[in-house]
């Protein structure tokens, strides 16, 4: 399993879990943060012992958005992170499912 500094990555069970892993700044989002969620998804997402994918966060916040300290300068790496999740076929064939539960 590959290592990372701001995402814990642990699959139990079926469950892949990742953990946002920047409690001092309430988990928020800046470039590497992104960078290695993004890697950790993809290294999940085709894996055939995992069956659900849990997001959460350490310490008391699940996540605060995006690092405002970073926004400027990060701003559209931030902006373009979200877009490759998003565009991976996987998420995007399950878009409609999401929009369907309660």
């Amino acid at each position: 399993m590959a290592a990372y500094e701001r995402v814990l990555v642990e699959i139990t069970g079926g469950v892949g879990t990742v953990t946002l892993n920047r409690p001092e700044k309430l988990n928020a989002l800046d470039r590497a943060l992104c960078d290695e969620l993004r890697e950790a998804l993809a290294l999940l997402t085709p894996s055939d012992v995992v069956r659900v994918i849990m997001i959460t966060g350490a310490g008391r916040a699940f996540c605060a958005g995006a690092d405002l300290g970073v926004l400027g300068a990060d701003g559209p790496a931030l902006v373009a992170a979200g877009t490759t999740v998003t565009a991976n076929p996987f998420w995007r064939s399950r878009r409609k499912m999401f929009s369907l539960m309660p």
